[in-house]
This record gives structure tokens, C-alpha cells and sequence, in this order.
């Protein structure tokens, strides 16, 4: 528990001691809205298609996928590839993260070349993307199997429900730490994969804590900041308002899963 609280009180003095480490979260929130922007009008219409006017296939469990990539099968594309450049941006900005604690660790820290070292590792942190969008992909398949088996078998199907999602679960927080084993080991995507099963070896509760008390901390300082957006009457002071808060948490997550690898991977 100690090393939980260093590394979350690491990770506040680290963005004390130079506020610039807030700039990258900053670019990666403006590209996200402009992301968010350019597909807004395939995301827009699909909600209001599904949720509002309630244009929802009435069919089988076994074929509504099928049907519905049958209704909205541009509107789905464009939320896939929204979802995977996303991925993308958050989480080179958690490698960003990564590297920059480990080179202010080493007494080196310095915004350039964290930037440099992230783009030079672009493709390792794609290649990272694409296994967890595939690994949900895969998860989210056998919920939708688990749920078939349920409209004929209630029992069988509930239990295999609880399994997949005991076992996503498990999975999830073994590969917490992947990225910041691709940053401070320079490893490949497997060998990350790896790294970060082994890490939280003989540490899976304190682990679970850990990204426990980070979600907690999410759910405070969005909260603030859509209760302080909306203090504000124009739409882009709402917007900067809510970013500084998401940014914060951005920089605080990273820096503190960096400093919490660092401090056990010794």
C-alpha cells in the first residue's frame, strides 16, 4: 500500500515540479475533439437512429450483429476506425508518460526527447492498440455467445456469462502495465505482454487497488470539471475548462502507473 501512495504522490509532485508535462495531454484532448468532430456525423446519426428514433432490428441474438452492419454498416465503420485512431492517441500519450518518468528517473527528463522516443516507437504502440481492440473483440464474442446460450439454457449460459467476464477481467489487469513495459525495457509488444503478466505476479490485488483508486480519482475530477464547465455559458470556454481536468488526470494517470512499474520491476 505504501508504494501505491508513493507513486500516486510521485506522479502529483512530478506535474508540480514542471507543469509543462500537461502539454502533451492538452494536444492529445484537442486532436481527440477534432477526431470526435470529423466523425461526428456518422456517430450522430447512429445514435439517433439506435436511441432515439428506436430503428433497432427486432431479431435473434445469433443475427442482430449481422443485421445491424446490414443497416448501418458505414455508420459502424467510421465508429470502428474513431475507436482505433483514439486508441492510438491515448495510448502513445501514455507511452509518452512512460518515457518520461523513466528518463526522470535517470535524472534526464526532458519533454523532446520523451516526444522523439515516442515516435520512434510508433509502431510498437500500434501493434499494442490493435491486441487490445482484438482482445475485446474476442471478449465481447463470447459474451454474445454466452448470451445466445442463455435464451436456450439460462443456467449454462449465465455461468459461461460470469466466466468470460471473471476471465476478461483477470486478463485486463495483468496487461495494465504493457505499455510501460514497452518504454522501459525498449521491448517488443510480446515481450511486453510478457513482462507485464509476470509484474503483477504476487501483486494482483494490490494491482486491482491501484487501478481502483485511479478510476475513483477519474470519477472525482471529471465530475469537477463538468460541474465547472458548466459555470460557463459559451460552448469553448465549457470545452478548455473540462480539457484542463481531463488533462490533469491524463498526466496524473500516466505518470503514476510509470512510477508505480518502476518502483516494483526493480
Amino acid at each position: 500500500m505504501i508504494g501505491l501512495i508513493k507513486a500516486l504522490g510521485g506522479a502529483v509532485k512530478r506535474i508540480i515540479k514542471n507543469p509543462l508535462v500537461l502539454l502533451p495531454a492538452f494536444a492529445s484532448i484537442a486532436i481527440f475533439f477534432i477526431l470526435a468532430y470529423i466523425f461526428s456525423p456518422f456517430l450522430i446519426e447512429l445514435v439517433l437512429e439506435i436511441m432515439v428514433f428506436e430503428n433497432f432490428p427486432n431479431v435473434p441474438l445469433n443475427v442482430l450483429p449481422f443485421q445491424l452492419i446490414g443497416l448501418y454498416g458505414l455508420n459502424l465503420t467510421a465508429l470502428l476506425v474513431f475507436v482505433v485512431l483514439s486508441g492510438i492517441l491515448f495510448a502513445a500519450l501514455n507511452y509518452w508518460y512512460a518515457v518520461y518518468e523513466k528518463l526522470a528517473l535517470d535524472g534526464k527528463a526532458s519533454i523532446e526527447k520523451a516526444c522523439g522516443k515516442t515516435m520512434h516507437a510508433i509502431g510498437q504502440i500500434v501493434s499494442f492498440t490493435f491486441f487490445i481492440l482484438i482482445f475485446a473483440f474476442l471478449l465481447a464474442i463470447m459474451l454474445w455467445f454466452s448470451l445466445i446460450i442463455t435464451t436456450f439454457f439460462e443456467l449454462v449460459g449465465l455461468v459461461l456469462l460470469v466466466l468470460f467476464v471473471l476471465a476478461g477481467f483477470y486478463v485486463a489487469v495483468k496487461f495494465v502495465f504493457i505499455l510501460q513495459a514497452l518504454a522501459f525495457g525498449k521491448n517488443k509488444v510480446r515481450k511486453a505482454l510478457e513482462q507485464s503478466w509476470i509484474f503483477s505476479q504476487g501483486r494482483f490485488w494490490q494491482v486491482l487497488v491501484f487501478v481502483i483508486i485511479i478510476t475513483i480519482i477519474y470519477g472525482i475530477l471529471m465530475s469537477i470539471g463538468t460541474t465547472a464547465s458548466e459555470l460557463f455559458e459559451g460552448e469553448i470556454e465549457s470545452m478548455i475548462v473540462f480539457a484542463v481536468f481531463w488533462a490533469v488526470f491524463l498526466a496524473f494517470s500516466g505518470l503514476a502507473l510509470a512510477n508505480y512499474y518502476a518502483k516494483k520491476a526493480k
